[in-house]
């Protein structure tokens, strides 16, 4: 499906790059993913052949023939995924996100509770998220590959990368405190 309107949707379409990013989840029987941007499910697939349960996140409806053609472990929510993703429950993140999406998700992902994030991310943007102290107090992260901008459909301004990110649990846990009062 060509994209006309162009809402920041680069489709993934080497086979490769979506072998390596679902591989690189390390998904098991067991997780419940969050997929941002599902487009036509070609990620979608991979990962619902590896998780129990596959949350497909869609906002162009023009996807909706071939994405109701998925397997039954997924389900697809058309919305904007950045609105959704607090009343959805899972434990990783697996996407090729549109690039609009990338710095907002990072941001909301400072409060959520879930185990890793598997993403292709701009090549410019693993700088921040490596550097910058505002995503690097929250994130660990992994630059697992350099993705060629070839691999989309259309073809984004910029080379990207495959990601593997792990939130950050705080060292020492705030204390709790009492008072006590003199009886």
């Amino acid at each position: 499906m060509k994209n006309e309107n162009l809402l920041d949707q680069f489709i993934l379409i080497d086979q490769d790059v979506v072998k390596q990013l679902v591989d690189n989840a390390l998904l098991n029987d067991k997780d419940i993913v969050l997929e941002i941007g599902a487009g036509e499910g070609i990620v979608t697939r991979e990962i619902a052949k590896k998780a129990r349960r596959v949350i497909a996140v869609e906002i162009d409806k023009r996807y909706a023939p071939g994405l109701r053609k998925l397997p039954k472990n997924v389900r697809v929510v058309f919305g904007n995924g950045l609105k959704v993703i607090k009343r959805i429950k899972f434990n990783k993140i697996v996407s090729s996100l549109p690039s609009s999406l990338v710095e907002p998700l990072m941001q909301k992902a400072k409060n959520l509770d879930f185990d890793s994030m598997s993403l292709l991310v701009p090549l410019k943007f693993v700088n921040k998220l490596t550097n910058n102290s505002s995503f690097s107090l929250y994130f660990k992260t992994e630059m697992i590959l350099k993705v060629s901008k070839k691999a989309f459909d259309p073809q984004p301004k910029t080379n990207w990368a495959l990601v593997r990110i792990y939130p950050v649990k705080p060292k020492n846990p705030p204390m709790k405190t009492f008072s006590c009062s003199e009886g």
